[in-house]
C-alpha cells in the first residue's frame, strides 16, 4: 500500500528510484501475496527446485495475510504513538518508513534486527525529528515490544515446567536434592537474562 499510494517515502528508495518503479513493485508485491491466497484455494502444495512444499488452505492463507497485516500495522501505530507530534510526519510516511526498517532488520538475520532496525528508523525519520527524540521513543518501543515479553514467556515457561516436574521435584526435596535440580535452570535463566541485558 505505502509502495502504490506513496512510494517517495521509503527511505535511501523513494528520493532515487522513478515513481513509477516504485509503484509497479507494490503491485508486484500485492500480486505475490493475491497468488499466495489463490494458490491455497486451488492447489494442496507446490514444487519448488525441487522441493515439495505444502499450502495451508484458503481460509489459513487469508488469516495469514490479515493477521500479518494487521500486526505490522498495530505495531507501527505504537511506535507512531510514542514519538513527539511532528508536523508533516503522517501515519503512511511513518509505516513506509517502520516496513522498510522492518525488512531490513529481517534481512540482518539479528535478533530483533537490533542495531540495524534502529538505523533505519532514525535515518528514516531524520528529515522530521532528531536522533535523540527518536532514540527515546526506539528505547520504549523495544521495552514494550521485546522485553516485557520476553520476561512474561519467561515467567509463563519456568511456571510450566514446575507443574510439569512437581513430581519429580517432590521426590528431590525428600532427598534433599532440590538445588542441584534447579541449577542448570536458574543459571540457563540467569544466562538469558545477561543476554537481554
Amino acid at each position: 500500500l505505502v509502495l502504490v499510494v506513496e512510494p517517495e517515502v521509503i527511505p535511501g528508495l523513494g528520493e532515487h528510484v522513478p515513481h513509477w518503479i516504485m509503484q509497479g513493485l507494490g503491485f508486484v508485491c500485492w500480486g505475490i501475496v493475491i497468488a499466495y491466497i489463490t494458490m491455497s484455494r486451488v492447489r494442496s502444495h507446490v514444487v519448488l527446485f525441487g522441493h515439495r512444499v505444502d499450502l495451508p488452505g484458503f481460509r489459513m492463507a487469508l488469516a495469514q495475510t490479515l493477521l500479518a497485516s494487521v500486526d505490522v500495522a498495530v505495531t507501527a501505530m505504537i511506535f507512531f504513538a510514542l514519538l513527539p507530534a511532528t508536523e508533516g510526519l503522517t501515519f503512511l510516511h511513518f509505516l513506509g518508513i517502520y516496513i522498510a526498517a522492518y525488512l531490513a532488520g529481517i534481512a540482518a538475520s539479528l535478533p530483533g534486527g537490533i542495531g540495524v532496525f534502529d538505523t533505519a528508523i532514525i535515518l528514516g525519520l531524520q528529515p522530521w525529528l532528531s536522533a535523540p527524540e527518536v532514540i527515546g521513543a526506539l528505547l520504549v518501543f523495544r521495552l514494550y515490544y521485546y522485553i516485557v515479553p520476553l520476561f512474561l514467556a519467561g515467567m509463563l515457561f519456568a511456571g510450566f515446567e514446575v507443574l510439569q516436574r512437581r513430581q519429580s521435584l517432590a521426590k528431590l526435596a525428600a532427598e534433599q536434592r532440590v538445588a542441584d535440580a534447579l541449577e542448570v535452570p536458574a543459571i540457563a535463566s540467569l544466562v538469558g537474562l545477561a543476554g537481554t541485558v
